[in-house]
Parts: C-alpha cells; structure tokens; sequence
C-alpha cells in the first residue's frame, strides 16, 4: 500500500485543501528555493492562475487541432499530470488508432484480436499519435512549474536562509500547494472547466469520446479522477470491464459491511502489506483512497481504535517493514475520521512526540500527526 495516493484522492476530491503555507521560488539562473513570504519582485503563480495556465494551454492546442487536417473521429482527450511533476496533453483519433492496431497486429499476431488487449491499447496514452506541451504564455508558466517542481526536494530550510531576493533576482513564486501535489488536483480542476465552457466543440468528436485528467496511478485514475468527468454509463460503455469489477467490489463491501471497526480495519491489511498485487481492492482497479472511503463512516471509532493501535508500536526501535506500514496505514486513517476530541488530540501530539524522537527517521509522519492535531 502507498498511502500517498489516498492523500492524492482527498487532494482530489476536495478532502484536504491545496493551499500550503510559503512559496518555492524560481531564479533568473533557474535555482530553487522556498521562501515563507512572497518576493516582491516576483511573478506570483496561485493555485487559480495555474488552473487558468493549464486550461488556455489545451484550447489553444484544441483550436489549433480543430484546424488542422486530423481532426477526424477524435475518441480521447487527456490531461495528464504525472509523479515527475510532468504535464502532457493527449488526443487521439480513430484512424490513427486504427495504424496503431495494425501493426501492433503484424508484430504480435493474434494477441491483439483480444478485445481487451485491443481497448488497453486504445486507451494507453503511450500509443496515442498525439502528444503536446502548451505553448506562448501558458507554456512559460507549466515549464516554470516543472522547473521548480523538479528542484523543491532540495529546497530545504538552509538554503532558505541564503535567499537574497536581490541577490538571487526570483522570477517566479509558485504557491506551495501547486508545487506539493495540488497539481494534480488542478489538472482535473482544469478539465472540468474545459467541459464547461465547452472547449471541444470545435473537435470532429465520436459517439464515445471521453475527457479525462490523469495522474499516471492507474487504480487511482480508473477509481476516482477518470470518473470525475465521465459519466457512469459511458465510462462503462468504453471500459466496459469496470462494470463488472465495481458490482464485485460493492459485493465484497456488502459482506464485510456488518464488521465492528477492528475488524474492518483489519480486513483490508492485506492490502496494506501488498504492492499491488491480486489484492482487494486493486484487483477491482480500484485504490488506497476507496480503502479508507469505506472506513469514514466509523467516525471518531476509527480514530480512536487507530491511535490505540499506533500506540502499540515501539518507537523505541527500529520498526519492521511491517509495522511501517501499518503506521502509515493507521495515520491515514484518522483523516477519514472527522475531528477529534481533546483527549484525541492530545494522544496525536504525544505520538507525534515520540515518532519524532524514533529510532527511525518518522519525521515526516510526526509532522503529519502534529498537523492532524491541529485541526479544529
């Protein structure tokens, strides 16, 4: 289990908010740097004008496609934003696709006169014909984004003490939370804005052309983004396996609906120890964020029961692979668990205490503990 990619689904679904304290700060000589205040002197990106970066970038290459001589029986349009902090912009069209198959076909022969091998390629970004960056000014604000993106791990606490800001002559100030993971976020954010001013209507669109933004997580895409801006019926009509895996999912949570919260919590551990394997609930495409979906509804039982569990570990050593990751697995849970009471609160602080003092290095986690205390 990652339980990054459940944080990426509460970004996502609006669970947790994108904006972050501080800036990361690009140079005139491309240097990183994170800075509590803003520059004075540099061109501030918001989590808003970033969204607006991203969806002038895809109408002017939509227009721009609109024009050109392949626009025909365009199928697919993704906004792609991936873990390299990378933002791509795919379409595809029916002819192209139909090349595609074919030599596919010469080189593997039969293989792809399986309808499921044949609608996994149609729909891998890899093998679409049509890939592209934005340009003009959108394109100077993305390259800036994954300048800095790229950069930020090193942005660290010394080098904020060496800013300058006349010295180091920033260019750009990039709110935290677009550079920590609200990319993400901002791409589906953009996409469905794209939807709403009806941005492709100028494509030679099939019956079941779909728009999707995509972070490259494939259990998290088909679970939640894709679903964001397809409608049930037509994500089903093009995927036409998800139907059957989601009924088998929403059997499995029928049976185990009835189970006290230890239980329940005890029941998905298999996923916590798995790395995606034939596991519930990856083998239904689903991900880590609809595991603890299930949980929220346990309320402050959950966070109780976790806290009670993340007491029993020794932070006194260095802990086993296992019991990694049920810290994590524990410490994601209490987001789903709605505030805490004082008592609560105060157990979170105190495990924040000791994980920060571990033998291992749980600064990160502590951190995280802390923050959930914090919130009202």
């Amino acid at each position: 289990m990652y339980t990054y990619y459940s944080k990426l689904g509460r970004m996502i679904e609006g669970k947790t908010p994108l904006s972050q304290e501080g800036y990361y700060v690009l140079s005139e000589e491309n240097c990183v740097t994170y800075s509590s205040v803003k520059p004075e002197s540099a061109e501030l990106i918001t989590v808003d004008r970033f969204t607006e970066a991203l969806v002038q970038g895809c109408k002017s290459i939509i227009h721009s496609f609109a024009n050109g001589p392949d626009n025909k029986e365009v199928y697919v349009f993704n906004l792609n934003a991936d873990e390299h902090s990378s933002i791509f912009i795919y379409m595809n069209t029916i002819p192209r696709f139909e090349e595609t198959l074919a030599g596919y076909r010469s080189r593997y022969g039969e293989k792809y006169n399986d309808f499921g091998e044949i609608n996994s390629l149609k729909y891998n970004q890899g093998d679409f014909d049509f890939q592209f960056w934005p340009e003009g000014e959108p394109g100077r604000i993305v390259e800036a984004f994954e300048t800095i993106a790229y950069g930020a791990d090193d942005a660290d606490d010394a080098e904020q003490a060496d800013f300058d800001e006349e010295e180091d002559k920033p260019v750009f100030a990039f709110e935290a939370g677009v550079i920590r993971d609200g990319y993400y976020a901002i791409a589906l954010k953009a996409v469905r804005l794209l939807i709403e001013e009806n941005a492709f209507a100028p494509l030679n669109k099939t019956e079941n052309f779909i728009v999707f933004a995509s972070t490259g997580n494939d259990y998290l895409d088909y679970g939640t983004v894709m679903r964001k801006t397809i409608a049930p019926e037509l994500l089903y009509g093009v995927f036409p396996d998800l139907r059957e895996k989601d009924r088998q999912f929403e059997q499995e949570l029928d049976q185990i609906r009835h189970l006290p919260i230890s239980d329940y919590l005890n029941h998905w551990i298999p996923a916590v120890h798995s790395s995606y394997t034939s596991v519930s609930p990856y083998l239904y495409d689903k991900s880590e964020y609809d595991i603890f979906l299930q949980l929220e509804r346990f309320g402050n039982e959950l966070a109780q029961e976790c806290l009670n569990r993340l007491e029993q570990l020794d932070y006194g050593r260095e802990l086993s692979r296992e019991e990694s990751d049920l810290l994590y697995y524990y410490a994601e849970a209490l987001h789903f668990s709605g505030e805490l009471t004082r008592e609560q609160k105060e157990q979170c602080l105190e495990l924040a205490r000791m994980m920060g003092q571990a033998e291992d290095d749980l600064a990160d986690i502590s951190k995280e503990m802390a923050e959930i205390a914090s919130k009202s």
